[in-house]
């Protein structure tokens, strides 16, 4: 058995992400509420702990009346990625971009609003170029805040 040396994570250059996990949405009622939530993210990092992404962001839920809200979130992401202990890597992003909702069985449940998000990463480097990263976000759409915690690959 022969342990090799592991090289450090590298992201400068292109990246994406596949993240699953669970969100909140908020229906055309006023009432939030939680459903399954993920992010698809494609971008550059021009430097070692600073990253720009695109960010699409789908999530649903049943809402008040049994049927189903869809909501979509897309935004332009920056992520800072400062804190290293190890493989343990920490930081936080935030986005600027739009959120529309699509919601059967309620009048007026479509809309698109303004959707400014921010929040915590942590990223589990696996090799020198795949992390699992970890992300906890508030999001302000619709006239309330929302949340999600996600999961899941990221590919530098």
């Amino acid at each position: 058995w022969l342990v090799l040396n592991h090289a450090p994570l590298d992201r400068i250059g292109w990246t994406y992400s596949v993240l699953l996990g669970a969100g909140t949405s908020v229906s055309a009622d006023g009432s939030t509420g939680g459903g399954f939530a993920s992010h698809l993210q494609v971008g550059v990092f021009p430097q070692q702990n600073l990253g720009v992404l695109f960010d699409l962001n789908y999530g649903w839920r049943d809402n008040a009346v049994n049927q189903t809200l869809f909501d979509v979130r897309y935004g332009l992401e920056l992520q800072f990625l400062p804190l290293a202990v190890g493989r343990l890597h920490g930081g936080v992003f935030g986005s600027v971009g739009a959120a529309t909702r699509f919601e059967d069985g309620i009048q007026g449940g479509d809309a698109t609003s303004l959707n400014l998000t921010g929040g915590a990463l942590l990223q589990l480097e696996l090799n020198t170029f795949l992390a699992l990263t970890a992300r906890f976000g508030i999001a302000s759409d619709h006239g309330e805040q929302t949340s999600d915690a996600t999961i899941g690959l990221s590919v530098y």
